[in-house]
């Protein structure tokens, strides 16, 4: 059985440098599938963004329930909030409207369940809305495992139609410990040690612009972030992944290769 790997970029639609990576991965690189943060505030330009290799990729709505970063500069990205109006959900947001940083701190506030399922669901209408062909839905930092929640995503998802990506139940490539070198040839030698199998990479491009390294947290000071990302954006494009790819005769998956077909189901 040959090794197929489903590479995933996530968080398009956060920043123009998302989807300007994010884009050069699907065209010139391995990504097959990307999730889109609906809430995130270039959202409106990603049917546009990817309008030309749309057909290269399966598109997701990454479910976002959290705004974990904080800005740096004028450039940095605005931190986002829900699309339902803020007083529809006061239990998932801060004062000034934005999510909470996250999701523990919705189990923490212990925040409405019934308020995460309804702006899950707006976010799924609304990207649907927005003509993506959304054929999946996975979920940002795992919002999921709140207690009580994944069950009722799934019935969101499932009531339009739309797989749940964890159905997938795909493993990460083998680690290498301890190994030092460059992204790429580190992936490059994870493909080559892997068994044979299905696997799944999944990885946050974006460009080293200004707007990038404006995102930080604590911890995570200004330009960390965007460095790491253009390195994820270099890693998919990368030659020695290509050499690694086409030596163990990798077959690039799509979600919809691996996900089941769901009918649309009432809530």
């Amino acid at each position: 059985m040959p090794i197929r790997i489903l590479f995933r970029c996530d968080d398009a639609g956060s920043s123009r440098g998302a989807n300007t990576a994010i884009h050069q991965a699907i065209a010139s690189g391995v990504c097959r599938n990307t999730s889109v943060m609906v809430p995130g505030p270039h959202f409106a330009e990603v049917k546009a963004a990817f309008d030309d290799i749309a057909h290269l990729a399966d598109f997701g709505l990454h479910l976002t329930l959290n705004s974990e970063w904080e800005q740096h500069g004028e450039q940095a990205p605005a931190r986002w909030g829900p699309v339902l109006p803020a007083t529809a959900v006061p239990s998932i947001v801060l004062p000034d409207g934005t999510f909470k940083r996250f999701p523990m701190e919705n189990h923490e506030s212990h925040a409405s369940l019934d308020e995460m399922v309804a702006e899950a669901a707006a976010q799924l209408d609304a990207a649907l809305a927005a003509g993506l062909p959304i054929a999946y839905m996975d979920e940002h930092m795992g919002c999921g495992w709140l207690p009580g929640l994944r069950d009722r995503l799934r019935a969101v998802a499932h009531a339009r139609g739309v797989p749940c990506a964890d159905d997938a139940r795909l493993e990460g490539l083998p680690h290498i410990e301890n190994e030092p070198g460059d992204p790429w040839a580190v992936l490059a030698r994870r493909i080559l040690a892997a068994p044979d199998g299905d696997y799944i990479h999944v990885t946050h491009p974006a460009l080293n612009d200004a707007e990038g390294r404006g995102m930080c947290m604590k911890d995570l000071p200004p330009g960390r972030v965007a460095g790491e990302r253009d390195l994820d954006r270099r890693t998919l494009c990368h030659p020695e992944v290509f050499a690694a790819l086409r030596e163990r005769g990798v077959k690039l998956l799509r979600y919809s290769d691996v996900l089941p077909k769901v009918e649309v189901a009432a809530l």
